[in-house]
């Protein structure tokens, strides 16, 4: 007599089939997500460039004063023209809306002005704070080599020049967000494009 001895369950090939395929689920809708948070991030950022050329170009108009906007691989800053001295100072840490700013981490950035990728520096020049005693309006100074050329200027007439659009991209990722600017300081809403 033969005794048939059936098992009820799953086999083992059956369990690692199954758990090899939540597995690559997960990771897919973990890749996705990640992908729309930075997508996000960088729209975000983007707007925010937007936003503060605007409010920059008002300051402008309000102080008379010219304005200057630099952007570098990984961040951007603003700065103002000093008359007296003659050269553009940053306005550094604790200036409010126009501090220092990062990119996302892991962001190409393309600078295109009147239709020219512009070839940004990969950071910003090391700077000197000046003893307190000799402290004027500014809170760096710059030595002869480190002087700042902003690529924008927004003018105390309110127009930012020259036309500009910034392009923020995830690396290894044909996804972008850009921000066009034109001289009369319209900002365009971000575009998400596919290069």
């Amino acid at each position: 007599m033969r005794c048939a001895h059936r098992t009820s369950g799953f086999t083992l090939v059956e369990l690692l089939v199954v758990i090899f395929i939540v597995g690559i689920i997960a990771t897919m809708a973990t890749l996705s997500v990640g992908t729309a948070t930075r997508e996000k991030g960088l729209a975000k950022e983007v707007e925010r460039i937007g936003d503060l050329v605007r409010l920059a170009s008002e300051e402008a108009v309000l102080q008379n004063r010219e304005l200057g906007l630099t952007f570098y691989e990984s961040e951007y800053e603003f700065s103002y023209y000093d008359a007296e001295e003659r050269l553009w100072v940053p306005l550094g840490a604790g200036s409010g809306p126009f501090e220092p700013r990062e990119f996302p981490p892991e962001t190409e950035t393309e600078l295109v002005i009147e239709g020219r990728r512009i070839a940004l520096d990969r950071e910003r020049p090391v700077r000197k704070e000046p003893p307190p005693a000799e402290r004027k309006r500014t809170d760096v100074v710059l030595g002869p080599k480190e002087e700042i050329k902003p690529q924008i200027l927004i003018l105390s007439s309110g127009d930012v020049l020259p036309r500009f659009t910034v392009e923020l991209r995830p690396e290894f990722s044909d996804d972008s967000v850009s921000i066009t600017v034109s001289e009369t300081g319209a900002v365009e809403e971000p575009k998400d494009a596919r290069r």
